[in-house]
């Protein structure tokens, strides 16, 4: 909703400080709220559209935590963040030894590398149930549980060595940009690589913004243009009639 990042996750409940820096750390929002430019403080716009679909998923997962309910419901919350980051949430907040380790938890998902440590697995096929059971009952049962793991295996076999080969032809200076990593999850732009150039570090904090202390607001003052219409704004509004 269109308010500061902070009441987007507090949805109303009152504001407790040592809850709220445990859930947001859980989450993986601390490096992104440090590059905010108010932090916590910062104004979200209508349906988060200053946020990347990480981030989104994330602060939705916060609000959820901090909600304290004792049932959850997640619709695939891992599918728009990379895979250390899906790794964090699930160890610091949705898996057994996470914030959410003594709630009843509904996890739907396309990933199966956390299924190893879920209760219960139910694989659903064309809209129905076609099988249920512990991880290694299903495993043990060769059915079609266990074709999807290993139709996955191969593919993630095949793709880590596509991977392979494009690292080794990176490293021989073809197709690759100097000083590039994969960039935190949750930094600016979501998923993508963050370019780290040569800078010193003088240059470099120069160019960081520095944090205001007042609610970074998406709200700007209009401003209207003086002078003729354009021709071509009568043509499109001809055509349009």
């Amino acid at each position: 909703m269109n308010a500061t990042l902070k009441d987007n996750i507090l949805f109303g409940k009152p504001y407790d400080h040592e809850k709220y820096q445990r859930i947001i750390t859980a989450c993986g929002l601390l490096p992104d709220i440090e590059i905010l430019p108010a932090g916590s403080e910062t104004e979200i716009g209508e349906r988060g559209i200053n946020l990347s679909g990480g981030q989104k998923q994330r602060v939705s997962l916060a609000r959820s935590a901090y909600d304290d309910a004792d049932i959850y419901l997640l619709d695939d919350p891992l599918s728009a963040v990379d895979a250390h980051v899906s790794r964090h949430l699930w160890n610091e907040l949705i898996g057994p030894q996470g914030l959410l380790g003594s709630k009843t938890r509904i996890l739907v998902t396309h990933g199966i590398h956390h299924l190893k440590e879920v209760d219960k697995v139910v694989v659903l096929k064309d809209g129905k149930v076609v099988e249920q059971g512990h991880y290694e009952e299903l495993m043990g049962a060769r059915l079609a549980f266990h074709q999807l793991i290993c139709d996955y295996s191969v593919q993630h076999r095949s793709s880590s060595s596509a991977s392979s080969i494009a690292a080794d032809s990176d490293s021989d200076g073809s197709g690759a940009e100097d000083d590039t990593i994969t960039g935190h999850e949750g930094s600016g732009s979501q998923g993508k690589n963050t370019k780290i150039t040569n800078d010193s570090s003088e240059e470099s904090t120069k160019k960081k913004p520095a944090k205001k202390d007042t609610k970074a607001e998406l709200i700007a003052a209009e401003k209207a243009k003086a002078g003729g219409v354009n021709v071509s704004v009568y043509k499109a509004y001809v055509r349009a009639l």
